[in-house]
């Protein structure tokens, strides 16, 4: 038995409802207060209840009286957010948050943030050439078949980078970006052709890549903007072939030696890069502002590298068809011209800032279940009998391994059918989660995968109906395997210029994504899986 107090914040007619449900099970000690004892499963049928009427000006939360920590944090909470602080505290006075109030980025993260904005500005140097362009307008045509690169537009962005930057130590890099002119870059262009060729012709010698290589080891540079920059366009699409000794990068898998590569395949194609554009010359130095000389760079081959490429697959998605493009195709769509390429590099430019604070700023948002939204059984599991015991005895255990330390926590589940696994890897997570030594990080979220389509919508169903987690906070995603390995065309020898453009396969067919579960017994539930029967027939 539990000894809780009760607290209803709720207005107009949600007060009276709240009130009806909380006087049946507890005494008042207040006016907007309760206090009784109640057992897991005297919690679990008021919390149902409460939610069931549940409506907009509902706000109520359930306290459990333990030590200072469990006290303060609602063992249930319904209704209003905004009612009670995240521990449940009762505001004695409100007023109107400020509009556009937000944390000022620290240093480093200007400097990290600046880094994959100018990476996204030089990441489709390459398409500009020749044999990008040349294979976009084949691709035009009606029944033209994809064609593989000879050597990959971001190969020759990188070589590019290089010629302009790579051996430079950042604060010369950063004056170098801030006074960089079109005929620069294109003074680069035309020395890189021919490096470009060496690498083609032999693709498993080193790349010598002087941002990345020093002393025979790319070790040598990292840390540095040039460093960081390079390998961010080079590896934009996929990742280098490395030596033997893992010290040196290899162009194997950036360049095709079965495609013959042409004389002039290289050069700049007709018509103004988009290098040429005042506002990329512009944002190139304002961007080169926020660049910070001998600062670290952590996140490179993960976050910042995810950041340009959610940021190209954005641009290359929000391509929109064109009936001509008298200049440089950046992409294509259904056999039709798509943007420009100067449009493209805007747009990825432009959302580099959105997928960077995704992967920085808000991390930590995505949608998770605070204690108070998980059921009190999940949370708190009680002692059980064979074969059950061990549910909370590893609960237990998971929270105390969390509290007692800061770090990850990674368990292996091994039981047999019927000794409880449903109900305990939920209680095991949720106890390892609401445990964790940091109190910002004390939410559950959970992916359970199936291989079957019936067991996985019995599996929500249960964790509705079972397990009563609310049917708004469980999710269902039925489909066929979303990978297969075929022997198709490579992803490289796309002619649609868009590597980035993601599209579902027809074999992936998605039959419900929601936010909620239906209801055992519920019309909606019946329509459900009389839909679901009948796919799988």
């Amino acid at each position: 038995m539990r000894e809780v107090i009760a607290v209803c914040r709720s207005s107009k007619r949600s007060r009276v409802r709240v009130a009806a449900v909380l006087d049946r099970y507890f005494w008042r000690i207040g006016d907007r207060t309760w206090r009784g004892r109640a057992s897991n499963a005297c919690l679990g049928r008021v919390s149902r209840e409460l939610r069931a009427e549940a409506k907009r000006n509902t706000a109520v939360v359930i306290h459990e009286i333990r030590s200072a920590r469990e006290s303060r944090v609602p063992i249930v909470r319904i209704g209003s957010q905004t009612a009670f602080s995240p521990e449940g505290v009762v505001p004695i006075a409100t007023h109107a948050a400020r509009s556009g109030r937000r944390q000022p980025r620290s240093e480093g993260e200007r400097a990290r943030l600046a880094i994959v904005q100018i990476a996204a500005l030089f990441h489709d140097l390459g398409k500009a050439t020749e044999l990008f362009q040349s294979k976009l307008r084949r691709g035009l045509k009606k029944n033209s078949k994809p064609e593989a690169d000879a050597a990959r537009h971001e190969l020759v962005s990188a070589v590019v980078w290089d010629e302009l930057v790579g051996p430079l130590d950042d604060p010369t890099l950063v004056e170098r970006l801030r006074d960089l002119t079109p005929g620069d870059i294109d003074k680069a262009c035309g020395t890189a052709v021919e490096r470009v060729r060496r690498l083609h012709g032999k693709p498993y010698k080193p790349m010598e890549l002087s941002f990345a290589e020093r002393n025979a080891s790319p070790v040598g540079r990292e840390g540095t903007i040039a460093h960081a920059v390079g390998m961010l366009i080079l590896t934009h699409h996929r990742l280098t072939e490395g030596s033997a000794d893992h010290l040196r990068l290899l162009a194997a898998s950036h360049v095709n030696t079965d495609v013959a590569l042409k004389a002039d395949d290289l050069n700049i194609a007709k018509g103004t890069p988009f290098w040429h554009d005042k506002q990329w010359i512009a944002r190139l130095s304002r961007v080169a502002g926020g660049l910070r000389p001998s600062s670290s760079v952590p996140g490179l081959d993960m976050a910042l590298r995810a950041s340009l490429m959610f940021a190209d697959h954005l641009g290359s998605a929000l391509s929109e068809k064109r009936e001509e493009v008298k200049g440089h195709l950046g992409n294509t769509r259904d056999g039709k011209p798509a943007d420009p390429l100067d449009v493209h590099v805007f747009k990825v430019s432009e959302r580099v800032l959105g997928c960077f604070d995704m992967l920085h700023r808000h991390r930590d948002r995505y949608p998770a279940l605070g204690e108070d939204k998980v059921p009190i059984e999940i949370v708190h599991p009680e002692p059980a009998p064979e074969p059950f015991a061990w549910q909370n005895i590893a609960a237990r255990a998971a929270r105390q391994l969390c509290e007692s330390r800061e770090g990850g926590f990674f368990a292996c589940l091994m039981a047999g059918t019927g000794t409880g696994k449903t109900r305990g890897a939920p209680s095991v997570l949720a106890g390892a989660a609401f445990g964790d030594a940091r109190p910002e990080r004390r939410y559950l979220r959970m992916t359970l995968a199936l291989g079957l389509r019936s067991l996985a919508s019995q599996s929500a169903n249960d964790y509705v109906c079972a397990l009563h987690f609310d049917p708004d906070d469980v999710s269902v995603l039925i489909g066929q395997p979303p990978v297969q390995f075929k022997e198709e065309v490579d992803d490289e020898a796309r002619n649609d210029g868009s590597q980035s453009l993601i599209t579902l396969p027809d074999w992936l067919r998605v039959e419900r994504a929601t936010g909620s579960v239906p209801i055992e017994g519920s019309e909606r539930e019946a329509d459900w899986l009389r839909r679901l029967s009948c796919d799988t027939d």
